[in-house]
């Protein structure tokens, strides 16, 4: 999985939303020309990690944010994300059709979503 997950993650652009974040494995992924990094991860045992990693990770400019929510509960703007990453994290929800379904209303036109289960 690593050598997909490097190829996808280095092409991500602007402002990026990764949905169940976890301990920050995919932090050293991520390109340092990200505008915008916004981290979810409702789990609060593996909260305490992600913050600290996220604190240290080398994102250059980027913004860093965790959000310590269920997925369900995360409010963004419609069409303000170029890109959404799911990284084993459907298996751990009760609708994954719902979540999808309010992660694509956050895409901008022309934004992806990056799905690996």
């Amino acid at each position: 999985l690593l050598p997909a997950k490097q190829r996808l993650l280095s092409q991500v652009r602007g402002r990026v939303v990764e949905i169940g974040a976890g301990a920050g494995a995919n932090l050293e992924l991520y390109p340092s020309s990200l505008e915008e990094l916004v981290l979810v991860e409702p789990n609060t045992v593996l909260q305490p990690p992600l913050r600290k990693r996220a604190d240290s990770a080398d994102l250059g400019a980027a913004r860093v944010s965790v959000l310590g929510q269920q997925i369900e509960d995360v409010t963004l703007e419609p069409r303000s994300v170029d890109y959404a990453v799911l990284t084993l994290s459907l298996n751990c929800v009760a609708s994954s059709q719902r979540v999808l379904e309010q992660v694509y209303s956050w895409l901008k036109p022309g934004g992806q979503m990056i799905v690996m289960e």
